[in-house]
């Protein structure tokens, strides 16, 4: 959920649980007392999380709301269009991927 709202990275996922506290409380249904994770323990769990079962659970998701072409990739991130424009001084921009 932070990333999806622009935290990116360690220090900015606790801001995140910082700010959205009670929010996060209600919609997960957790304890009023629960310590959420330090910027160090989202950095060391992350670093040992196997991404690829979340990638595969996104990717279908996904496909139900856009569904992909045969061998047509998607990259949401915004690297795959990076450095990519052609014809940039017109307002039609011909990404090249």
């Amino acid at each position: 959920m932070a990333c999806s709202c622009g935290y990116w990275g360690y220090r900015p996922l606790e801001d995140f649980t910082k700010i959205h506290r009670h929010g996060l409380i209600e919609l997960l249904n957790l304890d009023r007392a629960i310590k959420f994770p330090s910027y160090s323990t989202f950095r060391r769990v992350l670093k040992t999380v196997d991404f690829q079962p979340f990638i595969d659970l996104f990717d279908n998701w996904a496909s139900v709301f856009v569904p992909p072409m045969p061998h047509e990739r998607l990259a949401c991130d915004g690297k795959g269009i990076r450095c990519t424009v052609t014809d940039y001084s017109q307002s039609y921009q011909n990404f090249i991927s």
